[in-house]
């Protein structure tokens, strides 16, 4: 349901950043929003979907996607990315299980995005789905969407989040 009605809460114009963009879902949406009036800086750390990704954007025409390959943290640096329980959609810093599988990425902060990219601002910040699905029942999870929502906050953007389906996730 989000994903059909997220693009009435942007407006015609603006820099959205989609962390977590898969293979752009919501960015590509955004940008088809935001046609030459916006950007859209969709940030994957795992190569082969971020291919994926910057193919959609390719053949869907959307110039203003601009796909990174890495993941957004406090520091700019490398950190492991962990494959908890064998599932793409279950990536974290955290590693969760004995037999997960790391993947050595490069972590940028958002000070750092921002000044890379050459923006003055983003006003709009996608949180990705993997951390809301366990919202309720896992802290660690939790814990890292209220700091995701502060640093935007902080920023002036504003936070949209996937996958919210009950009362209890929303109000968190």
């Amino acid at each position: 349901p989000e994903y059909r009605s997220f693009t009435r809460l942007l407006p015609d114009e603006g820099v959205f950043l989609d962390i977590g963009a898969s293979t752009g879902i919501f960015g590509l949406r955004a940008a088809r929003h935001f046609r030459n009036k916006g950007v859209v800086i969709a940030v994957e750390p795992v190569p082969e979907v971020m291919a994926v990704l910057a193919k959609n954007a390719e053949l869907n025409g959307l110039t203003n996607v601009r796909p990174r390959c890495f993941c957004i943290g406090e520091t700019t640096g490398s950190q492991m990315l962990w494959m908890n329980r064998d599932q793409p959609n279950s990536y974290s810093m955290t590693i969760r299980e004995k037999q997960a599988t790391g993947l050595s990425v490069m972590v940028v902060s958002v000070d750092d995005l921002v000044r890379w990219e050459g923006v003055e601002r983003l006003d709009y910040i996608k949180i990705d789905g993997t951390f809301i699905r366990s919202l309720v029942r896992n802290p660690v999870d939790r814990k890292m969407v209220r700091l995701i929502g502060e640093i935007g906050h902080e920023a002036g953007m504003k936070s949209i989040a996937e996958y919210v389906q009950s009362d209890e996730a929303f109000q968190l």
